[in-house]
């Protein structure tokens, strides 16, 4: 993948339409588009249909090492992503993404936390605007402060040793 490239990868909520809603929204910004596969929304015949006709490179997620991944997102200009790890990745990375809805609210609880402001786009409007801010200037650069990791490490040890004991207290 070439750093010029956009990786969509919209995780168990991407649908057809969704993803056409997606490629609308990168319309010709990018030269080439990539879809990261994790054995899930790719695979259906109308999902596959329409990444062959957009001429988007499908890369499969499940036949690929850590290493490999981390590699792909380096190379990567901007991912969309639905998936909280893939995102957690980026992070980690010092990739820019857009964050779009997932089925959890893993990925707005960990954006709110590290950016209030930094929401997933939740309409094509949305979307199509922070592509656009992304392309013209200096991508939002999240990154993670030591001191949330330390509090969220915490918390689950207290957590993981409140399950051990028979207690089931909310963090």
């Amino acid at each position: 993948v070439k750093s010029s490239d956009v990786l969509i990868t919209p995780g168990v909520l991407g649908t057809p339409k969704q993803l056409e809603k997606i490629l609308c929204s990168i319309g010709s910004t990018f030269s080439e588009i990539s879809y990261l596969s994790i054995g899930d929304s790719a695979d259906s015949d109308v999902m596959r249909s329409i990444l062959y006709q957009s001429k988007v490179k499908v890369v499969r997620g499940g036949d690929m090492a850590l290493t490999q991944l981390c590699e792909l997102l380096r190379k990567t200009f901007l991912v969309i992503s639905g998936r909280h790890h893939i995102n957690v990745l980026c992070l980690l990375l010092g990739v820019p993404f857009l964050p779009i809805p997932s089925n959890t609210w893993k990925v707005e609880g960990t954006l709110t936390d590290l950016h209030p402001d930094y929401t997933p786009c939740l309409s094509l409007q949305s979307l199509k605007r922070r592509i656009q801010s992304i392309v013209t200037s200096n991508p939002i650069r999240l990154e993670i402060p030591m001191d949330l990791v330390r509090k969220a490490s915490a918390k689950t040890e207290n957590f993981v040793k409140g399950i051990s004991c028979g207690h089931f207290n909310s963090i």
